[in-house]
């Protein structure tokens, strides 16, 4: 009789379980940004919460994490229940880089899935006016008749525009010095300040400076021209190709192993967001490319990263711990 009732409960339990996940999201959404309130990443987290929420009838809670390379979010989502509840807006450094540079992490990477590609911005590659220096060329040329002479700014020991520089390092066969800071305001400030010879940065904040005319371009990442800066070329133009792939990116990030019914329709809220000509309006104004990339092209393009940056860090002999 008992077993019964409980064959009985668990029938009529089903539906409402299904429901339950088919309804998704039925409460707030929490999404971590690794970043403090008024940055980039902090905005397109913000503007995706206010689509979100007004899609779905549900709040999307922007919560800022920031520290210690992301890590600090990585971890806080990587401990969440994978029910779709608890998101994360990441760059690519979260998954191609840190797990790389680290022997011991607070937490498995394979905790995190990458969701959905929500924009990529290009890095530019840039000198000050002053430098003397008028295209990639010159700067080449430079380090490689003067060792030590060309020096490069980096947002800190391990980020990205740090393993970008030491990638053209190892392209070009030369041995520009890295000076590392604490983010990417005093690495620009210290560029217009002609300490250092030049930096990575992402088009959206270099291209302001390159109109006024403190900062010269010289050369972009990715596989076309910036649309911000048409008249600067890219790296593959510039006859380095092992530059063309590597855009910085922002993805949403989850918990692995979500709940089928529950990811299904994150995603089919993401890609009616992430295709409104409103939201893709708004990155563009901010210098971010939203591409149509589902979520397993972009799990082969962190696969393909995570090999590029290995070969990069390796060579470089770059260690964190």
């Amino acid at each position: 009789m008992l077993a019964a009732l409980a064959m009985l409960w668990l029938v009529a339990a089903v539906p409402s379980v299904a429901h339950a996940q088919a309804g998704y999201p039925e409460r707030p959404v929490k999404l971590l940004v690794p970043y403090p309130p008024g940055g980039a990443m902090d905005l397109v987290g913000r503007i995706l919460a206010k689509d979100f929420s007004e899609r779905t009838g549900q709040p999307m809670v922007v919560e800022n994490k920031p520290g210690a390379a992301t890590i600090i979010a990585a971890t806080a989502l990587a401990g969440a229940q994978p029910d779709g509840y608890t998101l994360m807006l990441a760059p690519n450094s979260t998954l191609t880089i840190i797990p790389q540079l680290y022997a011991k992490l607070p937490f498995d990477v394979k905790r995190l899935e990458a969701v959905a590609l929500v924009g990529t911005n290009q890095m530019v590659f840039s000198t000050s006016s002053g430098s003397g220096l008028n295209d990639l060329a010159a700067l080449v040329d430079k380090a490689r008749r003067t060792p030590g002479s060309v020096s490069y700014g980096s947002f800190g020991n391990g980020n990205i525009t740090h393993l970008l520089g030491e990638l053209l390092n190892q392209s070009a066969g030369i041995a520009m010095l890295h000076v590392p800071y604490q983010g990417a305001a005093p690495a620009m400030s210290s560029l217009l300040g002609g300490n250092i010879t030049a930096t990575f940065d992402t088009v959206t904040n270099v291209a302001p400076q390159v109109q006024a005319g403190k900062l010269r371009a010289l050369a972009v990442t990715g596989r076309q021209r910036s649309p911000l800066l048409p008249d600067i070329p890219t790296f593959a133009e510039r006859g380095y190709p092992a530059l063309a792939a590597v855009d910085s990116w922002v993805g949403l990030l989850a918990p692995a192993g979500m709940d089928t019914q529950a990811r299904a329709r994150l995603d089919a809220h993401l890609n009616h967001i992430l295709r409104d000509p409103a939201f893709v309006r708004q990155l563009n104004e901010r210098g971010f490319d939203v591409p149509a990339v589902d979520a397993a092209a972009l799990a082969g393009q962190v696969k393909e990263e995570r090999g590029l940056y290995r070969q990069v860090i390796d060579k470089a002999n770059i260690r964190l711990d």
